[in-house]
């Protein structure tokens, strides 16, 4: 089990942390869902609401922060969109990663 983690710029300690507290502090969600019925609708109400979106057949994965989860679900409930599977994924160390790179 890792007890911490440093990121390195140049030299210099920018993060020094338990990872699952670097993960949490990108505050960006992915969630992923398996539309049944209503991907079209799906999309226009990720882009009404400015969300990064991938589709991938029928699975939509929405980024997203972490308080736009409910709003986002009950949007897609109001316009009847139906869904078969529907994960939230967390953010990652590699997410956190991914953010300090493009911060340099």
């Amino acid at each position: 089990m890792v007890n911490s983690v440093v990121f390195l710029h140049r030299g210099k300690i920018v993060a020094n942390d338990r990872p699952e507290m670097l993960a949490r502090s990108v505050l960006r969600y992915r969630l992923r869902l398996m539309v049944g019925d209503g991907m079209k609708r799906t999309i226009g109400i990720a882009e009404q609401m400015k969300m990064e979106f991938t589709i991938d057949d029928r699975t939509i994965e929405v980024t997203l922060d972490e308080g736009q989860i409910p709003s986002f679900l009950s949007a897609l409930a109001q316009s009847k969109v139906s869904y078969t599977h529907i994960k939230i994924l967390e953010p990652s160390l590699e997410d956190y990663f991914l953010k300090m790179a493009r911060k340099k």
